[in-house]
């Protein structure tokens, strides 16, 4: 009896394993696919809640203003045809030169710069004036027009170069537009009567910093070996080295022994004072001055022991150490013509 109960719950198991494992089970469900268009907002950067209005309704969202592809190139393809108009606009100048007297100038050359290639040179003209000083351009293009004037014989004015604006851009420093009743002026000075001058061409002269004489013979050029046209310069710096960067206080002396000196002030000066002369000319700067720099640029008459008389032109740079001098003498004592003419040079030997 015990036998047969325990076969019988043997095969009940048996059965109840046989079921369970034949039972089809439940299937999970998949997770959910997420949404396409979630996914390239989120790409985008786009993560922010949508945007609503007071009652909490949706407020539409605006389409990105970013130009495509071709909108660029049709936007730059426009800025560069602009670009070249403006370099092609029509010209016509007309123009007239005159000396510091109002004088017309016939046979004067004027050199006319047209801006009409955008990434290259300007294409150049050139003109003669007429008997009533006069002269004219027509027929060319470009964006602007420069214009210099020139004779030999005369010299060059602030009002001897301008410019002119036509592209309908225009700078402060350019002329109104003249027309054939209205040309624009350009003045030349009339060189006066010119001598035989000796010139010392530009001539670089070290100095030390600590009040050493320095001098220079305006006709040879030679140092510190005396000579009847002699400049000398001293300079005293607190920082005597080459090189140096201020600012640092510094102090210079020019002078001519045995003669005098005194400023010369303006461009067209050319007779030398009858008298009037000091023995030196000084001039520095403290550390603390409010507008520092490290030397001079100054032009001086100049009186000599001998009675000749000249004028020169003085550069000093402290923290280089050095200057530069440049000088034109009458050869004649007491002839106080010092008006230049390159033609009439009477160059002075270099040692």
């Amino acid at each position: 009896m015990n036998t047969r109960r325990t076969v019988v719950v043997v095969l009940l198991v048996l059965l109840a394993a046989f079921v369970w494992l034949k039972w089809p089970r439940s299937v999970r469900p998949a997770a959910p696919v997420p949404n396409a268009t979630a996914q390239v907002q989120q790409k985008a950067g786009n993560s922010r809640a949508p945007a609503k209005d007071a009652q909490g309704r949706l407020l539409p969202v605006a389409p990105n203003a970013v130009p495509n592809a071709a909108q660029r190139q049709k936007d730059e393809a426009a800025e560069i045809e602009a670009y070249r108009k403006a370099f092609s606009a029509p010209i016509a100048f007309y123009g007239k030169v005159v000396d510091e007297k109002g004088n017309p100038v016939e046979g004067a050359t004027a050199e006319l710069d047209a801006a009409d290639i955008p990434w290259g040179n300007s294409s150049r003209y050139q003109r003669i004036t007429d008997a009533e000083g006069l002269f004219s351009i027509v027929g060319v293009q470009g964006a602007g027009l420069s214009v210099f004037v020139s004779k030999r014989g005369y010299y060059p004015t602030a009002e001897s170069r301008r410019g002119f604006s036509y592209n309908g851009i225009k700078n402060d420093d350019d002329g109104a537009i003249p027309t054939h009743g209205a040309p624009a002026i350009f003045v030349l000075r009339k060189m006066g009567d010119t001598v035989s001058l000796v010139h010392l061409e530009p001539k670089s002269v070290r100095v030390v910093g600590d009040g050493t004489p320095v001098d220079v013979d305006l006709v040879t050029g030679a140092q510190n070996r005396g000579g009847s046209a002699t400049v000398r310069v001293e300079v005293w710096s607190d920082n005597p080295t080459y090189g140096a960067k201020g600012p640092y206080g510094w102090k210079a002396r020019v002078s001519v022994p045995g003669g005098g000196l005194m400023e010369r002030t303006g461009e067209f000066d050319f007779e030398a004072p009858a008298d009037g002369y000091a023995p030196s000319f000084e001039t520095g700067m403290a550390q603390n001055a409010e507008r520092w720099r490290d030397g001079l640029d100054r032009q001086f008459f100049a009186r000599f022991p001998d009675g000749r008389l000249g004028r020169f032109i003085l550069r000093l740079t402290t923290g280089g150490l050095f200057f530069r001098v440049e000088s034109f003498i009458n050869p004649t004592p007491g002839n106080r013509n010092l008006e230049f003419d390159p033609q009439k040079v009477v160059t002075a030997s270099k040692r």
